[in-house]
């Protein structure tokens, strides 16, 4: 799992209320945090509602000027 997220160069780790999960992310929250700089975020029951309940809107055009169409955007790990 390390691998793939220093791999990825990411900045946030959103992770998933599956129990096993959060278990191995917390075993390796140290490397993840330290050694990768890496915020993690728990997307647990709370913050789905928060999300869902977001006013769907498009964001303005400025936020994607100078956007390359061949940057990565994400990564899903899956077990």
């Amino acid at each position: 799992m390390i691998h793939c997220l220093k791999v990825a160069g990411s900045k946030l780790v959103l992770v998933d209320d599956d129990p096993q999960l959060v278990a191995r992310i917390q075993e390796a929250r140290g490397d993840i945090e330290g050694e990768l700089g890496m915020k993690i975020s728990f997307l647990d029951e709370n913050a789905k509602h928060i999300i869902r309940n977001l006013k769907a809107e498009r964001p303005g055009d400025e936020l994607r000027e100078g956007v390359q169409g061949n940057w990565p955007m994400s990564i899903f790990y899956t077990r």
